[in-house]
């Protein structure tokens, strides 16, 4: 296994992360204290709007896809086939969502469409443009690295520079997906894929797009499904509820994910290494896994207070408490990602990865549905731990089920 592709991944793949996560973080108190909690909730919850549009956008080829690369590196035509290939599938589901979803948040929440469609087709497609899948899976994130963290930049720039009142909300919302878009365009010009190809080639891809999508729809629907206990229980949180307590329920979810993307950044430097090795994977994973999400998981945990009081300052009591709650379902993604991600797709058994997902997800969004009824939000924190315990159960009894008969 070479240690030194691992260590870059993880840190380019942690400095695209971690700015990602700190920036919303450090931009905070700025918001929180020019625009009011109502507005403050509306700006929180147009971000969960494009987090969850990427992750429609990248139907998990940031599996599938990155696995199919990091098997042919050598190869430059095939790699080239294949980046076409997912490059249209994904303008194809970006072109869907960007219509799609601001009409309904339109008519659910009263936003401005024209706003709403704006802000999410610049901000997926700059992510698009990006094509983080595919630099992952050469294992070269170096330029997709430097672009992200440039652009992040700006955007707390022009919110420390400019951002002094609620008049300013539009502002705020562009000055995060306009730099992403030009990022994602650097990238695109720099990594030179555009010179390689013909009309033709194009026209090939698009005529793949449904045997595409179709061939990738195991490993989707298994990553795509925790999402009917994680993102769509927060919309629903931030059409029903009250800025102000969406904004806190936001916040403690923001900062616990965070935990969860730091934990993920190990598993994902880790694939494309655990696709190409022939090594023994799983012990491995789980040292790395378990012991990165103890340490952070437990320092938040023990400065929640600090962390919020200085993020926000008084009035955000209930961030810490879901915090101390939710954090503890860190413990367990490190569980789940080592046997996903360690094991069973690095070893193409995405039927296994899609089942456990769709047996977890579908059955954490039925007591969830009891959950939110009668605790409300609490109920959308006792979730997220409810959800992440039964994913590494399930993931661990599965395991055990099939290890004698499948390779390790």
């Amino acid at each position: 296994m070479n240690l030194s592709k691992l260590l870059s991944n993880f840190l380019n793949l942690s400095s695209i992360n971690i700015v990602g996560m700190l920036i919303p973080i450090l931009t905070m108190p700025i918001l929180s204290r020019a625009l009011d909690s109502e507005l403050f909730g509306k700006v929180l919850l147009y971000n969960t709007i494009l987090q969850f549009g990427f992750i429609v956008v990248d139907y998990s080829f940031n599996y599938t896809g990155s696995r199919e690369i990091a098997a042919r590196l050598s190869d430059r035509t095939a790699k080239l086939k294949i980046y076409l290939d997912v490059q249209a599938c994904r303008a194809v589901l970006l072109i869907s969502y960007t219509l799609l979803i601001p009409l309904i948040f339109t008519i659910l929440n009263d936003f401005d469409y024209i706003n709403t469609f704006a802000f999410v087709g610049i901000g997926l497609a700059g992510h698009w443009l990006l094509s983080v899948w595919y630099f992952q899976g050469e294992s070269n994130l170096k330029i997709v690295a430097l672009a992200t963290i440039a652009a992040r930049l700006c955007y707390l720039l022009t919110l420390v520079c400019l951002v002094r009142e609620q008049q300013d909300f539009d502002l705020v919302i562009f000055s995060n997906v306009v730099p992403l878009f030009l990022a994602g365009l650097f990238v695109c010009v720099k990594s030179g894929n555009s010179k390689h190809y013909k009309w033709h080639d194009i026209v090939r891809a698009c005529g793949n797009i449904g045997t595409n999508i179709k061939s990738g729809a195991n490993v989707f629907v298994g990553d795509f499904a925790p999402n009917l206990y994680n993102n769509v229980p927060m919309m629903f949180i931030g059409v029903t509820s009250s800025g102000t307590l969406f904004a806190a329920y936001a916040v403690a979810t923001r900062i616990c994910n965070a935990c969860v993307s730091i934990q993920g950044m190990m598993a994902k430097a880790l694939y494309p290494l655990m696709v190409s090795s022939k090594a023994p994977r799983l012990k491995f994973a789980f040292l790395c896994n378990i012991f990165l999400s103890l340490a952070v998981s437990s320092t938040i945990y023990f400065f929640a207070e600090d962390i919020i009081s200085i993020l926000l300052g008084p009035g955000y009591d209930s961030s810490i408490d879901f915090i101390r709650v939710a954090i503890f379902g860190v413990f367990f993604v490190a569980i789940a990602n080592s046997f996903g991600q360690g094991y069973f797709l690095p070893n193409k058994l995405d039927r296994i990865f899609r089942n456990i997902s769709l047996f977890v997800s579908i059955v954490s969004a039925i007591v969830g549905g009891f959950l939110l009824y009668f605790y409300d939000v609490w109920g959308a924190v006792y979730l997220l731990l409810f959800a992440r315990v039964l994913f590494a159960i399930t993931y661990y009894i599965t395991y055990l089920y099939y290890k004698d008969s499948l390779h390790t």
